[in-house]
């Protein structure tokens, strides 16, 4: 997909993985056996581990997200979300979140949009 009139999108969509603590409502829902060296019985996961096991299960995990104290996430079930903005940006709107010690992380995933199926997507 070539983007010749917006600037404010590109053709990836791009999933970030954050340092998870458990014990908190913005916990993610691992599987019961995450296989060989896993940190599964840890109260802190760390994003390089999320995205070690996303890679080697083909999976991306659900999780729930909460920002200023309100869930923002709408519904029963947790989900996975993706941004749709240029690589330089996300990485300047990630380092203006770390600096206000937002829930953000540098490991990400990238998705061209033409390859995606986008589930409940109207046809």
């Amino acid at each position: 997909m070539k983007n010749n009139i917006r600037f404010d999108l590109s053709d990836y969509l791009i999933h970030f993985f954050r340092d998870v603590d458990l014990e908190t409502g913005s916990h993610i829902y691992l599987p019961e056996h995450c296989g060989f060296n896993n940190q599964h019985h840890s109260r802190f996961i760390d994003a390089k581990y999320l995205l070690r096991l996303s890679l080697r299960s083909h999976k991306i995990f659900s999780s729930w997200s909460y920002r200023n104290g309100q869930r923002t996430v709408y519904g029963d079930s947790p989900v996975v979300c993706f941004t749709d903005m240029p690589i330089a940006a996300y990485l300047e709107t990630g380092l203006r979140r770390l600096e206000r010690n937002e829930k953000i992380g540098y490991m990400q995933s990238f998705y061209l949009k033409s390859k995606c199926l986008i589930m409940g997507q109207d046809q």
